[in-house]
């Protein structure tokens, strides 16, 4: 009898850890960490990989700029008007904190250009533009501007590992719904802007609390699958960074909440429908594993599992010199549920989304010899004939042992880091095959990092048409050599720019 009622206590505390019978909360162990860590505390490696995702995510913005969802966001903000606290991606003025916030991360996501973590999920956006927009308000060095990517990439990733979104089962690989793994960006943003204002630890708890409360919680979009004239995205980026910054600012004028929300039976996980959470991850090595040294980035603005294949048939292309007019059939082999998915050989005309998740569009892209920019998803591809007739060239399939490449790495990581994929050729000159599991941009490897001039080329094709001639050098070595900057406001005066043409 003794035995259950302690094994009953357990439970209860379990559940409800605001009880006084559990003090012990997770969710306050990561805003002791947000709200107390130096930032001369970040490793010099993870510090490193900071300054690199902040270049690689104002070259996704600066490309993201031109879409219309983009100019729309800018719209509603010249609308809204506003304190100028920070600066948006090549407008001439200031706007307020969080709209600022909301537009570039916006921006930076719109053609699916950013970074991508666990290979499913986004947090760039909301991490940098979390704390470049406070930053600037509050004027902070360099250094804290590092710490505070930093920060804010570790808490999402931590959040997203503990949903367990990647599984095992049978010996096969499995996921849940990525709707969930995507409702983390928020807790991007509100870590990175706690930490670039300033936040003690009360307040970083009541962030998180506010966080928990005000994050999205998404409907999922159809666009990858079937055509659509539907502009949101898998998950909007710009409200999430809204959510995060906004979450911060109550907390920074006292508005109080739960210290608990990522903890227990009512905690992030289970409202977001997470069955059996592992909370465990998300406090696990903290201060020693830095999750955003796990953060890949990309070379074209397409969802991380058309890059793999993409890869692939450029590389033929290349290789073998070959044109659209010699290919007559091209078959694409990757995930089974990818191949369900990102199939369509036909898209409207009407169609005005990024076409991000359909490979036979990316691939008549690459064959067309298009160059991965802002252009690369202009609607006027789907009126080229020779888009069209490439399209129905490429036949997409499912690759079974896709299921079983990474099943170590899941329980070791708690993700894949490969991606299988073939590609098969079949043109006038003969036949042609490429596989791989490896992408470039994935930070595992060294043969498939990006190089500083491979980071600084795509920054430079980013902002062709924002920034004057030679702006985009002087933009990368200021990001690179951020321990020396005493104000980000300069990074604010140059990404603000003058666009070069409408």
């Amino acid at each position: 009898m003794l035995m259950a009622l302690q094994l009953e206590d357990e439970w209860v505390a379990g559940q409800f850890p605001e009880s006084t019978r559990n003090l012990f909360s997770r969710t306050n162990r990561l805003a002791q960490f947000v709200s107390e860590s130096d930032p001369g505390a970040v490793p010099p490696e993870a510090g490193l990989q900071s300054k690199r995702l902040i270049v690689d995510t104002l070259a996704a913005a600066f490309a993201g700029s031109r879409h219309k969802t983009s100019r729309i966001h800018c719209a509603v903000v010249e609308l809204l008007g506003g304190n100028p606290h920070a600066s948006v991606i090549g407008e001439a003025r200031k706007v307020a904190m969080p709209q600022a916030g909301q537009v570039n991360a916006r921006m930076a996501n719109a053609l699916d250009l950013d970074d991508c973590y666990m290979n499913v999920a986004h947090f760039a956006p909301q991490a940098v533009f979390g704390a470049l927009s406070a930053g600037e308000c509050m004027r902070i060095s360099g250094r804290r501007l590092i710490s505070a990517v930093a920060l804010g990439y570790d808490v999402a990733a931590r959040i997203c590992l503990s949903f367990m979104f990647w599984r095992v089962r049978r010996g096969l690989i499995s996921t849940r719904g990525s709707r969930q793994v995507y409702g983390a960006n928020a807790f991007a943003a509100m870590a990175a802007s706690a930490h670039a204002l300033g936040l003690n630890r009360a307040q970083t708890e009541n962030a998180f609390g506010n966080c928990g409360h005000f994050a999205p919680c998404l409907t999922r979009s159809i666009m990858p699958v079937a055509p659509s004239d539907e502009m949101n995205k898998y998950c909007d980026a710009g409200w999430s960074t809204h959510v995060g910054i906004m979450a911060s600012l109550l907390a920074r004028e006292g508005y109080l909440s739960t210290h608990y929300s990522l903890d227990g039976r009512d905690g992030y996980a289970s409202v977001m429908g997470i069955d059996y959470p592992d909370h465990a991850r998300l406090t696990c090595g903290l201060g020693e594993k830095w999750h955003i040294l796990d953060a890949a980035l990309k070379t074209h603005p397409c969802c991380k599992y058309v890059i793999t294949p993409l890869q692939l048939f450029s590389d033929l292309l290349r290789q073998h010199r070959l044109r659209p007019a010699d290919i007559r059939r091209v078959d694409v082999h990757v995930r089974p549920s990818h191949a369900v998915g990102f199939a369509v050989q036909t898209l409207p005309e009407r169609f005005r989304m990024p076409f991000t998740h359909n490979i036979p569009f990316n691939f008549a892209q690459a064959a067309l010899g298009r160059v991965p920019g802002a252009e690369w998803h202009d609607a006027s591809a789907l009126r080229d004939p020779g888009v069209k007739a490439f399209m129905k060239k490429v036949f997409v399939h499912p690759l079974g042992e896709a299921l079983t490449v990474g099943v170590e790495d899941i329980y070791r990581y708690g993700f894949p880091r490969e991606i299988p994929a073939r590609v098969e050729i079949a043109a006038r000159q003969g036949r042609f095959t490429g596989e791989a599991c490896r992408a470039k941009g994935d930070p595992w490897w060294k043969e498939t990092r990006l190089s500083d001039k491979e980071l600084f080329d795509k920054l430079h094709r980013g902002c062709a048409d924002t920034l004057p001639r030679g702006e985009a050098k002087r933009l990368f070595d200021m990001i690179m050599e951020l321990e020396n900057i005493q104000d980000v406001t300069a990074i604010g005066d140059r990404i603000r720019g003058r666009r070069m043409r409408s």
